[in-house]
């Protein structure tokens, strides 16, 4: 099996964590392959088993949660102050 380095294993992981497209990741790793479209998805699929992979993808997922449920999440005491500014301006 082929050798990948490490900066191709975190290329490949932070495109698979986002798209969840395995071929996608691999062609991010390795812009300059000259493998048919059967064997990049061969060997895609093979990198997206490797443990590290799976790791990594794993902890950027997480990331990925913490930070969208940070950026878009409304707190209730938000809501109350959109309330209470919408009141005070209509009275």
């Amino acid at each position: 099996m082929a050798k990948h380095t490490d900066e191709e294993i975190e290329l490949f992981a932070q495109e698979y964590a986002i798209s969840d497209d395995p071929n996608k990741a691999y062609l991010a790793a390795k812009p300059n392959t000259k493998a048919s479209t059967q064997s990049i998805y061969s060997l895609s699929c093979r990198m997206a088993k490797l443990p590290e992979v799976v790791k990594r993808v794993s902890d950027l997922k997480s990331q990925i949660k913490v930070k969208a449920e940070s950026k878009f999440s409304i707190t209730v005491e938000q809501r109350l102050k959109w309330l209470k500014d919408i009141t005070e301006a209509g009275l």
